[in-house]
């Protein structure tokens, strides 16, 4: 991972500055996923400032096509763009040692369940990415569970980094 992810990353460039690109985000997910996983933290690939910024840019990639999905989709389109942010805050958080940052992506993971269920309920999830769509939509569901098991406590920091780390 780490020999690829410099060509990984000049590939969605251009001008110098990230873009989406393919699928939604594409390689800028992935890059997000892996530096806003602490378990990354002893590959040294744990970095939740870039993490944050990955994922940002491939929310905001523009709709096109990609198949074989039968409608074009923008990052806004592939949930799981928004699962990251809300990972990324969280470990900012951790590492700045801010709660407020934590609930930030606490409330994002939060928004993008409901307006998940809001589409799966008027049919109109994207079609093609069902399974995918409900994977994360769980695994959003899984880190607001340990977030809230966590931040009214005193040692909030410790025991969400447990959660987090195992």
């Amino acid at each position: 991972m780490k020999s690829a992810q410099g060509d990984a990353l000049n590939s969605t460039k251009i001008n110098n500055e990230y873009i989406g690109g393919f699928e939604g985000g594409g390689i800028l997910r992935v890059m997000s996923a892996v530096r806003g996983n602490r378990k990354a933290k002893p590959l040294g690939l744990y970095d939740p400032t870039e993490a944050l910024q990955f994922a940002e840019r491939a929310l905001q990639t523009t709709r096109q096509e990609n198949r074989p999905f039968p409608s074009p989709m923008s990052g806004e389109d592939y949930h799981e763009n928004y699962y990251y942010i809300g990972q990324a805050k969280i470990a900012l958080g951790l590492e700045e040692n801010n709660k407020n940052t934590v609930k930030e992506g606490m409330t994002i993971l939060s928004n993008a369940i409901e307006r998940l269920d809001d589409l799966e309920d008027m049919d109109e999830l994207p079609k093609g990415r069902e399974p995918e769509t409900a994977y994360y939509k769980n695994l959003m569901k899984d880190l607001v569970n340990k977030g809230n098991s966590c931040i009214k406590q005193s040692n909030w920091q410790s025991c969400l980094s447990k959660k987090l780390d195992d």
